[in-house]
């Protein structure tokens, strides 16, 4: 679980996960969130993510796999809501955000090397067709 505030946003997670020992683990988690606009513009809603981890030790490989649904409309992120504040002609252009998708791969080059990272994303908004990847 977890929290987080502004003066005039908040919102709250609580989730579950689980080690599958070799198959790799999963979660999920429920947010709800309020973010208030002016004094007569309050919007509330809810946020589900699925995540799947698995880590290949025999190649020092790990791959995640996230899900996002923003269930209601009404439903802001931390940073929608300020984009909105600060922003809101531009924060119109897309809106907030409907659902997301991503996939994260990251290969180990060794100590000496770092790492090399593959995500691949898909995201879709309320009041438009478009999908951003």
């Amino acid at each position: 679980g977890g929290m987080q505030a502004a003066e005039n946003y908040g919102s709250a997670a609580l989730g579950v996960g689980k080690d599958l020992g070799a198959l790799g683990a999963i979660s999920f988690d429920v947010t709800h969130a309020r973010a208030n606009f002016s004094h007569d513009d309050t919007e509330t809603g809810q946020s589900y993510r699925f995540l799947y981890s698995k880590r290949f030790d025999d190649t020092d490989t790990s791959l995640r796999l996230v899900g996002y649904r923003y269930s209601t409309e009404g439903y802001y992120t931390l940073n929608e809501w300020a984009s909105r504040r600060n922003s809101p002609e531009d924060f119109w252009e897309t809106g907030n955000r409907r659902s997301r998708v991503e996939g994260t791969l990251t290969q180990s080059l060794g100590r000496d090397y770092g790492n090399l990272y593959l995500t691949l994303s898909r995201q879709q908004y309320w009041h438009t067709d478009d999908v951003e990847r």
